[in-house]
């Protein structure tokens, strides 16, 4: 998620749509328009000749932040929860474990589930990773965070990788 000023959403929307409009006619990419709950529909990378995993990547504008998603329910849920709907990431411990070591001016933060990923992965590519490389990836990855951040003309970043998960 970045932030934007309510004011300049419009500006940052037409900026988007000719990004979207450079990225289809450029390097031949196609992006659908989706309803995942939010005022502006999202944007999404159609990727089904390539990916049969459900993979589609896009972005929305709402309430103030452009988020982006690795799918339209990632998206959706992203939008649910600035609504205050079902519970937040920061209620998730392995979130909390990862973000909880990075310094507190974070002018950016990334969040990664490795654990979800690996799951992910193993579940729809058996053939590609073994069920007891996925398990072990899974009891030993846990996530990854990264934040960034700016003070008195000095800036920095962060990254912290959680290893056993739930430990």
């Amino acid at each position: 998620m970045l932030s934007y000023r309510p004011r300049s959403e419009d500006a940052l929307d037409e900026t988007l749509d000719k990004v979207v409009s450079w990225l289809e006619d450029e390097l031949d990419l196609d992006f659908d328009p989706a309803n995942v709950g939010a005022d502006r529909n999202a944007r999404l990378l159609d990727l089904s000749d390539v990916d049969d995993i459900g993979y589609a990547p896009g972005y929305v504008l709402h309430d103030g932040f452009l988020s982006f998603g690795t799918t339209e329910e990632a998206i959706e849920a992203v939008v649910s929860r600035q609504r205050g709907e079902g519970d937040a990431l920061a209620s998730d411990g392995e979130y909390r474990r990862a973000t909880g070591h990075l310094p507190g001016n974070r002018g950016m933060l990334a969040y990664v589930s490795l654990q979800r990923i690996v799951s992910l992965v193993s579940d729809i590519s058996p053939a590609d990773l073994d069920r007891g490389t996925a398990n072990t990836l899974e009891e030993t990855l846990g996530a990854l965070a990264m934040s960034a951040g700016s003070n008195d003309g000095v800036s920095r970043a962060a990254l912290v990788l959680t290893l056993f998960p739930g430990e």
